[in-house]
């Protein structure tokens, strides 16, 4: 096994092992994003969608409401758990227009030109082959169909001591490497040269700004563990992730607001049309 599928491997045990509650604790950032994402979309009614890494339907649920009866979307995940609990949750709801499938982003298993829109949230920072993820998208889309992707924006500086505790009890490393892979689409330049580089034309970038608030330590605690954060403190030594604990909520013993800890989440939503 290479050191891609090594990659791949672990992101999807640790995204399987958050499948249960994933998105469903604390603030559920992920599914306001996802809703604005397929807002400034445009997607046409009736449209063909794909999500690309759909994780709990952030992105599809929202999606397949609004193409209505007569559309259709596809979500694909890595993680075998996430797909699972996905298509129950589609079933219990009563959706006949969307299904989730096990599928790697930089192989994806559809024929060129079948949808009309791709989406695809907070996930191109986890694809080992970036470029190769993006043009299987473009792959698959019709001509003159459109791509829609968030990432990450800047972090909120008023969150910088947990990052100063988390560099305290890691193991010896740089840093956390999703924090620092993110930071290749954090702006819009390096998102339209991303786009750009695969042959999208007419990108465009709108940044927006949330803000989020965690009800207290254990709200918070909790989340991370729900999330793919929890590839990082798996990394913790179970005394390193005991002191960390303390440390944190000591940290939000002294922070705390009347009504919890706020957190600004910065986001970066880029169309693009093939």
């Amino acid at each position: 096994m290479n050191e891609n599928e090594q990659r791949k491997q672990a992101c999807s045990g640790v995204f399987g092992r958050a499948a249960a509650t994933y998105d469903t604790i604390g603030p559920q950032f992920f599914a306001a994003f996802g809703r604005r994402l397929v807002e400034l979309a445009d997607i046409p009614i009736s449209a063909r969608v794909l999500d690309v890494a759909t994780g709990r339907g952030a992105l599809l649920f929202p999606a397949a409401e609004h193409v209505g009866a007569s559309g259709y979307v596809n979500g694909i995940d890595l993680a075998e758990p996430m797909v699972q609990a996905t298509n129950d949750e589609i079933k219990r709801r009563g959706i006949a227009n969307a299904d989730v499938r096990v599928m790697d982003a930089e192989q994806i298993q559809f024929a060129d030109e079948t949808f009309d829109v791709v989406t695809c949230g907070f996930a191109l920072f986890f694809l080992p082959q970036v470029q190769r993820g993006l043009r299987e998208i473009r792959r698959v889309l019709k001509s003159g169909g459109r791509v829609a992707l968030s990432t990450w924006g800047d972090d909120d500086k008023r969150w910088a001591w947990h990052y100063e505790l988390l560099k305290k009890y890691l193991p010896p490393r740089p840093e956390p490497q999703d924090t620092k892979s993110s930071r290749r689409f954090d702006t819009p330049d390096k998102m339209i040269a991303h786009v750009s580089e695969v042959g999208f034309r007419d990108a465009r970038v709108i940044g927006e700004t949330a803000a989020f608030v965690y009800a207290n330590a254990d709200t918070w605690w909790q989340t991370q563990w729900s999330h793919g954060s929890r590839s990082v403190l798996e990394m913790l030594s179970p005394d390193a992730l005991a002191h960390f604990k303390h440390d944190v909520f000591a940290e939000f013993a002294a922070r705390q607001l009347p009504n919890g800890l706020p957190r600004r989440m910065s986001v970066l939503f880029t169309m693009a049309t093939k």
